[in-house]
């Protein structure tokens, strides 16, 4: 049988619903906490993956070029790897810079600190990583004066076959060369004031 209803009490239901219970109440709030928490950190991701403004540009590196000897004994030529480098920022400042070092020291005659043989002596560079003279991390080092305090920057980028091409002599010697077209740019990682 068919229960008919006062057609009242039901519009009074859909009219005034009954008050949402503490359950429904805890949801809601998860609801609207964890949307704003997605929220959030898509915007914090957003923001982060924005280049910073106040970064200071890269380095440039042009006319890399690394040597290495034959190795034969009546060769006395060194290893060497020379290269010109840039600070965009600032002054704009460009030097060359040169390391050299014995055949018989290939392994350890790099510079693995800061060596000043640049043709302006603010520069510095030194080789992290160093496999061998077509595979290393060069980095470099620029402080500049300003308002009576020195500012030293920080940057660093790999040598592989991306950046150099290399030739092989029959004689044994091995020259690398940056690529045509190729630019070698190294990140400012560090920022120092004195």
């Amino acid at each position: 049988m068919y229960k008919i209803q006062d057609p009242i009490s039901i519009s009074c239901i859909q009219a005034f619903p009954a008050p949402l219970s503490a359950i429904s109440i805890s949801q809601s709030f998860k609801m609207v906490f964890f949307t704003s928490f997605v929220l959030s950190l898509a915007v914090a991701s957003l923001a982060s993956s924005r280049p910073n403004p106040r970064s200071p540009p890269d380095f440039q590196v042009t006319s890399l070029n690394t040597f290495e000897p034959s190795g034969r004994p009546e060769s006395n030529s060194p290893y060497r790897v020379g290269f010109n480098v840039a600070d965009p920022s600032g002054e704009g400042s460009t030097a060359f810079c040169e390391a050299r070092w014995a055949y018989a020291d290939a392994t350890t005659g790099y510079p693995s600190s800061y060596l000043a043989n640049c043709s302006d002596p603010n520069y510095a560079f030194k080789f992290v990583d160093y496999n061998n003279y077509y595979d290393f991390k060069l980095d470099v080092k620029h402080s500049t004066q300003k308002h009576g305090k020195t500012v030293t920057k920080f940057a660093q980028g790999l040598v592989d076959f991306t950046i150099i091409q290399c030739s092989h002599a029959a004689s044994g010697f091995s020259v690398c060369n940056q690529r045509d077209g190729v630019a070698f740019p190294l990140p400012v990682y560090d920022v120092q004031k004195a």
